[in-house]
């Protein structure tokens, strides 16, 4: 009877369709294909799209300019130790 039991939990906990993929962080819908399977056209579609929208949202968002403000000022500020460390090597 424990066998059954075993058995049935395997069998039940495994769901078959588009719903336990798209539950689990598998295919969505927009990957499934019209006949009903996933296609990596489907996917490569839906991630391109996703990229597009999120540099879209990254121009506007508040967030994203200030990290953007954050990342050029670093880089500017190690730039510029760079350029006194040469100068300081050119003086003596």
């Amino acid at each position: 009877m424990a066998d059954k039991t075993r058995k049935n939990r395997r069998t039940t906990a495994r769901s078959s369709g588009r719903e336990s993929a798209t539950r689990s962080g598998g295919a969505s819908s927009a990957e499934i294909g019209a006949r009903g399977k996933w296609t990596a056209t489907g996917a490569a579609r839906t991630a391109r799209d996703a990229r597009i929208g999120t540099a879209a949202h990254l121009r506007t968002a508040p967030v994203a300019q200030q990290w953007e403000m954050t990342r050029l000022m670093s880089a500017f500020q190690v730039w510029r130790q760079h350029l006194a460390a040469q100068m300081r090597q050119l003086r003596l």
